[in-house]
């Protein structure tokens, strides 16, 4: 049986280079091990893979741009996932995460009962990640 996953959100553009799905990404949680993927295309294709909250808050992804034939990196600045989860429409889920990331025991009905009160009582998605990925593309246009 496929692991069933949770989307938090859609963040629409939040990479600093043209890659080869302009989407954005798809912010998608794991109850089962509190873990967060950014999936940016029809396989998990980001460069970042999944991690834990702990890891989600230090992280700063870096990327190589080039522009004009000219290579640099880009190191995004702290705060990235909260910005992230911000452009994605789940600031709702930061308080929980930073909970969590902190060795809080939070309940994947405490999380799903959190989005519907921020989503007009619409329950949140839960699918596999490829089931995810189709129904962003279906409901949301992404």
């Amino acid at each position: 049986m496929e692991n069933l996953h949770y989307l938090l959100g859609i963040a629409w553009h939040p990479l600093p280079y043209e890659g080869a799905y302009k989407n954005g990404c798809l912010l998608v949680y794991s109850g089962d091990d509190n873990k967060v993927s950014l999936i940016e295309g029809p396989s998990p294709h980001y460069p970042s893979g999944v991690k834990s909250l702990r890891e989600w808050f230090s992280f700063q992804p870096r990327y190589l741009v080039t522009n004009e034939g000219k290579n640099r990196i880009v190191v995004e600045a702290p705060g990235w996932f909260e910005r992230i989860c911000q452009e994605a429409g789940c600031a709702w889920f930061l308080p929980l995460a930073k909970q969590i990331a902190e060795g809080a025991a939070i309940s994947t009905e405490e999380i799903t009962e959190v989005y519907a009160s921020h989503h007009q009582g619409r329950p949140m998605p839960r699918a596999s990640v490829h089931k995810l990925i189709e129904l962003a593309k279906a409901e949301y246009g992404w």
